[in-house]
């Protein structure tokens, strides 16, 4: 996937993310009920990311975006289980997953910080 394509995928999933949250405040609740939208938003995004990245690539994505809370939470940092730095940003995970894809090889799972 092009650097392009992938940073304005996942910028606008962080912006309907925080559409969603937004909303949740002021009273609408669209992660549950009949009107489950944010399930349905996850699937349609994990879905699209396993279209060029194998399952482990997902599970990154996810670590990226869920544990790090799009890095609010300290610094994005990734190391392999030689405790190499292997991203450390947006387009550090870009290049990681882009890496796993065409060597088709499994990264190794983030170690905890």
């Amino acid at each position: 996937m092009k650097w392009e394509s992938f940073e304005k995928i996942m910028l606008t999933y962080k912006r309907a993310l925080s559409d969603m949250d937004a909303l949740y405040k002021i009273g609408l609740d669209l992660s549950e009920g009949p009107y489950d939208l944010m399930s349905h938003m996850y699937v349609l995004f994990n879905e699209t990311m396993a279209i060029q990245y194998n399952p482990h690539g997902v599970d990154w994505i996810d670590w990226y975006i869920f544990e790090t809370d799009w890095q609010k939470k300290g610094n994005y940092e990734a190391y392999n289980e030689k405790k190499e730095l292997i991203a450390q940003d947006l387009r550090g995970l870009w290049e990681l997953l882009e890496s796993d894809y065409r060597n088709d090889q499994k990264p190794e799972m983030p170690l905890d910080l």
